[in-house]
């Protein structure tokens, strides 16, 4: 149990503690209902307010020895909470409690979240200089506002967490000092300390070492010069050091020329009759500065409804969403080329309708889906996450314009991957997945919209539980339910040798992350190991219709 010691509303329920050589981090639940003020005596088992029922909120908090002379006052500590909401790049604060011994940040949970100092693998140099802009645009913020963030070395990583897949935000502003404008030396040092933080992390994240222990020789020799002038304190300001990095090169296109291959695979499973679940792929190269980019389109919809309800729901997304993503990214380019679609142009894949012209992009007579109408004012276009946000959208107006028209109650969920060259955008609602398969690690880049995924939020379930919870099938996002659905939006930059497996819960409810991981591993192409999935899948019961997509980068 953590409480303020002069607030007692502020007062959180530690789960689980996560510890790094320098400090600690917990998963913790806020004892204060938001809905009705009770304060709760324990965590409850169930994560409900035991007053209202409404569900407590989790919270992560940081835990670290406090710095020298570095005291906050209760004015600093409110300032830094309130500037902590306003900036994308910085864990929203709730508070910060101080004691003698330690320091407490208590933030906002992230959902899927790592500590970066965990991190296991180096990252690229663009993906690195993004994560550093990240950062950098959070310490001029903060500069901005007359704060500094003065801590240096490995303690400053500590305080970086990643959330999703390579978002890195800054978790703790308790290592932040007013500003000294009217001392000149002082201001140097400060300003001088942000430029720091920046070199480590940028040393961090492309060697995966600390800068002390090792040699600058192992920095890709493109950033080198960076680090070193970094730390010769030839950098007048942090937004000096990111225009610096805004002036590198960018790589070359004969260095992103990645294509990607794919398999695909649905099966009604063991005790369905029906198969409810839908998978869409295609590929095509895109011309995008007088080159030819390879583009593929990847999609799993897992249709709700009971009887022919469910798979003309994912029949419906599957649809509509492909069609207005050919609609505004392949015949563009078509009619520049000046000849009309055909099968050879974009290969479509329509498992889950094996009777439909593999070249008929149009809607099915079962129900009648508005096309869009695009024009620059709708969409951009060429922002794939826009693009995908608003096709998903259009699937779910025509979800919810047929259960208007008829009277039924339709549902589906989606989850979506637009790989653009070596960008893979990622969309999803509801709790199909997609997994990143990166040096023998298989991560989940989606977040499950369900009841038992907010359970192990909140610390009332462990993770491994997720597959065999009595309400495991309770989703609280879906498409076909809601005008105003959120669409979460991913990207990830892939790498040689990198696969994608996007499927439904009939996979992965079956099949443990370990065991998929081992399959796609082992199999010798995409389309095996779909097939072994499958098989995996109904090998455990096959209990759920079960649909997979594996997507690998060569």
């Amino acid at each position: 149990m953590l409480s303020h010691p002069r607030n007692p509303k502020l007062r959180y329920g530690i789960v689980t503690a996560h510890q790094l050589p320098r400090s600690i981090y917990y998963c913790a639940i806020d004892l204060t209902c938001t809905a009705c003020g009770a304060l709760q005596s324990r965590v409850p088992s169930d994560g409900l307010c035991q007053q209202c029922q409404t569900f407590l909120q989790p919270v992560l908090i940081h835990e670290r020895h406090p710095r020298p002379n570095g005291y906050l006052s209760d004015t600093d500590i409110e300032r830094l909470v309130k500037l902590s909401v306003d900036h994308p790049n910085i864990m929203p604060h709730r508070a910060i409690i101080q004691y003698q011994e330690s320091v407490y940040t208590v933030v906002k949970y992230p959902g899927r979240w790592s500590p970066l100092a965990d991190n296991e693998y180096k990252w690229g140099p663009e993906e690195a200089l993004a994560g550093i802009d990240q950062i950098g645009q959070a310490l001029v913020y903060l500069h901005d506002r007359g704060f500094a963030h003065v801590e240096v070395g490995g303690a400053s990583i500590d305080s970086i967490i990643v959330v999703g897949d390579n978002n890195l935000k800054l978790t703790d502003l308790s290592a932040c000092t007013r500003l000294q404008p009217d001392e000149a030396q002082a201001l140097r040092a400060q300003v001088n300390s942000g430029v720091a933080f920046l070199a480590w992390l940028l040393f961090f994240l492309v060697t995966n070492k600390e800068l002390s222990r090792t040699s600058i020789d192992l920095v890709p020799p493109e950033l080198r010069p960076l680090v070193e002038r970094a730390m010769q304190e030839q950098y007048h300001s942090v937004q000096d050091m990111l225009n610096d990095f805004s002036l590198l090169p960018p790589p070359s296109t004969s260095d992103r020329s990645l294509k990607p291959s794919h398999g695909q695979a649905t099966h009604p499973g063991r005790q369905r009759a029906h198969n409810e679940d839908a998978v869409v792929t295609f590929t095509f190269d895109k011309e995008q500065d007088g080159h030819s980019v390879p583009v593929g389109f990847y999609l799993v919809a897992d249709g709700m409804g009971g009887h022919d309800a469910g798979d003309l729901a994912s029949r419906t997304v599957n649809q509509t969403v492909t069609d207005w993503i050919i609609k505004v990214k392949v015949l563009p380019d078509l009619q520049k080329a000046t000849h009309q679609l055909s099968p050879e142009d974009a290969d479509v894949e329509r498992a889950s309708v094996p009777d439909r012209p593999r070249s008929t992009l149009a809607a099915s007579a079962d129900i009648a889906i508005p096309m869009a109408h695009h024009t620059s004012g709708d969409v951009n276009v060429d922002m794939p996450g826009e693009l995908l946000t608003h096709a998903i959208r259009q699937a779910n107006k025509a979800l919810l314009t047929h259960g208007q028209t008829t009277g039924s109650d339709l549902g589906s969920t989606v989850t979506a991957a637009l790989i653009i060259g070596d960008i893979a955008t990622i969309a999803n609602v509801g709790d199909s997945r997609t997994y990143l398969l990166r040096d023998k690690q298989l991560r989940q880049i989606t977040r499950d919209h369900s009841l038992v995924a907010r359970l192990v939020e909140a610390g009332a379930i462990e993770a491994q539980e997720m597959r065999t919870h009595p309400q495991r099938n309770q989703i609280y996002r879906c498409l076909g339910h809601r005008p105003d659905i959120k669409v979460d939006i991913f990207s990830q930059q892939m790498q040689a040798g990198d696969a994608m497996v996007l499927c439904s819960d009939g996979l992965w409810e079956m099949v443990l992350d370990a065991q998929i991981q081992r399959i796609v591993e082992g199999a010798l192409s995409p389309q095996k190991a779909c097939d072994a999935l499958v098989e995996a899948a109904n090998r455990e019961g096959g209990e759920d219709n079960i649909a997979v997509i594996v997507v690998r980068m060569e």
